[in-house]
């Protein structure tokens, strides 16, 4: 029997309200890794954000493996933590407060699956949907360790802006995410179809780069030899936990360079020699992406705009030189997005599983076997 409270309260609060409390406990009380590993990259976050202790700032003195955004949070979390009592690990104030940030992240990132989930079905399959998302174990594994999620934010914002017929304010959006996670600006050329004229979207490729150029054209000024290293590191890196590693025999993990940040020539050191055609593997995955991208398709349909955007996620994993399990959380909206009931229940674990068992299980427990 449904009380009064019950129908003035709207049903996604409750999901809300308990995902939130989840993670917050989740965020002071679990250290990920469990018993099995430590396996965070908050530790390497505030070793990198403590350097401005010292007058030192993400691409500007020193290279960082991402692009020039994001690194600029944890200098603003470790600043703040310095005016807090110690109390507790060194790192406990910066833990906490960049935890709330990622928090803050994955709330919007629930709220925003719901939302796409309305554009797409009716309201109680959306509710099932933030539901299914909110109780999956490895989102939350993801936020207590990498900042993964506020890329994935900004993608989905970016995104829901565009299927609400919001398109300049998606590409800006999806400009600001490409400068803290390339993989946002893959709702640009969605957005694009979107468009009813030329004009459009010749509007909408301008307000994205321009976004873009505004944002990143002081790192460009302050640095240009660190900047571009943000964005050319990764073509200077190995293969690593992908097909293409496995076809040049590597079955390790990734490293972002050498030990020293403040040289340049250190950035994106080859683990193991490159032995693949990667100029026509680009070529060919960019050919494929064209062809879907130009064939005739009702653009304009939610459902077909979600699943182009999940399908581009996808072709880009499964291009990329390296893959580090954290990236799994790119995916997962658009398996419950796409296939709300069991089917997509079972292929969200089966990925979730496969990505334990590769880090921390494979590498904690099997490092020498192949």
């Amino acid at each position: 029997m449904r009380t009064r409270s019950d129908k003035v309260i709207h049903p996604i609060i409750y999901v809300l309200v308990t995902y939130v409390a989840f993670r917050l406990m989740a965020l002071i009380l679990v250290k990920p890794g469990g018993y099995i590993t430590t396996l965070s990259d908050f530790t390497f976050y505030r070793l990198l954000a403590s350097y401005a202790a010292q007058g030192f700032y993400p691409a500007v003195h020193y290279w960082t493996e991402y692009q020039p955004l994001f690194p600029w949070i944890p200098v603003g979390v470790y600043r703040l933590s310095l005016y807090l009592p110690g109390w507790g690990d060194p790192g406990f104030w910066f833990n906490i407060l960049l935890g709330l940030v990622f928090l803050l992240a994955e709330t919007a990132t629930l709220l925003l699956i719901y939302l796409i989930g309305c554009r797409l079905y009716e309201q109680e399959i959306a509710i099932r949907i933030a539901w299914i998302y909110g109780l999956l174990f490895v989102p939350l594994l993801v936020m207590l360790g990498w900042f993964d999620v506020l890329g994935l934010t900004l993608l989905l914002l970016a995104l829901y802006s565009t299927l609400i017929r919001r398109p300049l304010a998606g590409g800006a959006i999806a400009g600001v995410g490409f400068l803290v996670k390339l993989l946002p600006i893959v709702v640009v050329p969605v957005a694009f179809w979107r468009e009813p004229t030329w004009r459009r979207r010749a509007i909408l490729v301008a307000v994205t780069l321009l976004t873009i150029i505004v944002v990143a054209l002081p790192f460009a000024l302050l640095n240009p030899e660190f900047f571009a290293l943000s964005w050319t590191i990764n073509l200077k890196r190995s293969s690593w936990e992908t097909v293409w590693a496995l076809l040049e025999g590597y079955t390790s993990f990734g490293k972002a360079g050498g030990g020293n940040r403040f040289d340049p020539a250190a950035a994106g050191a080859e683990q193991h020699p490159s032995t693949l055609p990667w100029s026509l593997i680009t070529l060919g995955f960019l050919l494929v992406y064209v062809w879907l991208w130009t064939r005739r398709t009702d653009w304009h349909d939610d459902r077909r705009a979600v699943a182009f955007t999940g399908l581009t996620v996808n072709l880009l994993t499964l291009y990329l030189k390296g893959y580090s399990p954290q990236f799994v959380v790119w995916l997962l909206p658009f398996v419950i997005l796409l296939l709300p009931g069991l089917r997509g229940v079972v292929y969200a674990l089966l990925l979730s599983a496969v990505n334990l068992v590769e880090s921390p299980l494979y590498f904690t427990m099997l490092p020498d076997q192949s």
